[in-house]
């Protein structure tokens, strides 16, 4: 019976501890992304290259390498990009959520010519043709 306490004790100690742990990384995530929301790209780059060295992973390292670039950092940035396509060599924005896929035009819709009649006056004369 003892044993069992002790388990539980120790099982809702280590739970609490890493709730804490958990919440306090999550914020400073949280923190990266509003700052990468608000366009304030320098801010966003230091807190993602803290979380790829604490947790890497494939969209981590697209934002910070998106958040050199536009800091003007070209290689850098590819640097992580390189990173991110290493990690997950199918990435791709849509896949990670950063962006919503637009649904394509179906080819025939685009290859239609238009309906619209011509008028009379701006059609080529046969004479005209000929030349």
């Amino acid at each position: 019976m003892k044993k069992l306490i002790f388990i539980v004790l120790m099982v809702f100690a280590l739970s609490i501890v890493y709730d804490t742990t958990f919440a306090a990384e999550n914020s400073e995530y949280s923190k990266a992304l509003k700052y990468y929301n608000s366009k304030k790209f320098k801010e966003a780059a230091e807190l993602f290259k803290e979380q790829v060295q604490k947790h890497p992973s494939a969209v981590d390292y697209y934002l910070l390498g998106y958040s050199l670039y536009k800091l003007g950092k070209f290689e850098e940035a590819n640097e992580y990009f390189k990173e991110a396509y290493l990690l997950d060599p199918e990435f791709s924005l849509e896949k990670a959520g950063l962006i919503k896929k637009t649904p394509e035009a179906k080819p025939e819709e685009a290859a239609k010519p238009s309906m619209e009649k011509v008028p009379d006056a701006e059609k080529p004369s046969v004479s005209e043709t000929k030349k």
